[in-house]
């Protein structure tokens, strides 16, 4: 369960929030896209993320719009990094300072900023139960997708019960960093109905671009079916082949296909159910789109 901070202006007149007292010249901020890939520096009414792009973990949100003049909520998502942890804080009492409030409640609980370091310590602690938790948490399965600043990651139940029995908040901070840190483009497919009623999946391929792709397609979590509410599953994936030099799409193959092509097997493991495949060149992308593999949309 994540965590909520709400702040009250408590100053004698309605002075609307501005996103830069939130993050001064320390945090930053953007939004996520339906594939939970943060768009930097954009602001857009709903949830909006604030991190430290010195220690990217899954930072904070805020429910943003431009005339927030009466309260603000915050959300730290569960379990969540050390440094997480003191974005929400340092937020918490730019808010406080701008609207001359000297109390917030947090969970149903009102505390004063004398408490904060209490208050880490206690969710340092909680964090490290939920790690070392997280196989009871998820009976038979052996990844946790973690929704993060940049994109989704995706680590293994025993790597995050090693972090919570070793009580290394630290190392899981880093982790999470390191994964994020990279100039990778996150590979997520455009989802299509056929006139069937099925769906496909499609990932973009494009060359001389740094991307992360899953070994097996999924969809991105929480995706749901519009017309049936339920989750959001693929009938079929694709990987469409295009050609930034031609500005056309060249091909369309089944990703399976396309992976056999890029032997997969001797990329960079990115997380635990990612590879990082370095760019293509224009050369190969043409090599694969005529290497003869069926378009599976034709029928």
């Amino acid at each position: 369960m994540p965590s909520q901070v709400v702040i009250r202006n408590r100053s004698g007149y309605r002075k609307p929030l501005d996103i830069y007292t939130l993050v001064e010249d320390d945090l930053a901020f953007g939004v996520h896209d339906s594939s939970w890939r943060l768009k930097e520096g954009e602001l857009a009414e709903g949830r909006v993320v604030i991190y430290n792009p010195e220690h990217i973990g899954r930072g904070i949100e805020v429910m943003w719009n431009d005339s927030l003049n009466r309260d603000v909520r915050l959300t730290l998502p569960l379990p969540c990094t050390i440094h997480d942890m003191d974005v929400l804080y340092r937020v918490t009492s730019r808010i406080m300072a701008y609207w001359d409030a000297d109390s917030f409640r947090q969970d149903g609980n009102v505390f004063n900023l004398e408490v904060i370091d209490a208050l880490k310590k206690s969710f340092i602690d909680y964090c490290i139960r939920a790690l070392r938790e997280t196989r009871d948490a998820l009976p038979g399965q052996d990844t946790q997708v973690l929704i993060c600043v940049k994109n989704p990651v995706y680590l293994s139940v025993d790597q995050l019960v090693e972090f919570g029995e070793d009580q290394d908040m630290e190392g899981f901070s880093v982790l999470l960093h390191q994964l994020q840190e990279r100039d990778l483009y996150y590979g997520s497919p455009m989802i299509y109905r056929q006139g069937t009623g099925d769906l496909f999946g499609v990932y973009a391929i494009v060359a001389d671009t740094d991307t992360i792709l899953p070994y097996v397609p999924h969809t991105a979590p929480m995706t749901v079916d519009p017309v049936t509410g339920e989750p959001l599953k693929c009938d079929t994936y694709v990987a469409s082949l295009t050609s930034l030099a031609h500005k056309k799409r060249l091909a369309a193959i089944s990703y399976s296909d396309f992976l056999k092509e890029i032997d997969v097997g001797s990329m960079e493991r990115y997380d635990n159910a990612h590879f990082i495949l370095k760019g293509l060149s224009e050369d190969e992308i043409i090599r694969i789109a005529q290497a003869g593999h069926p378009d599976p949309l034709e029928d």
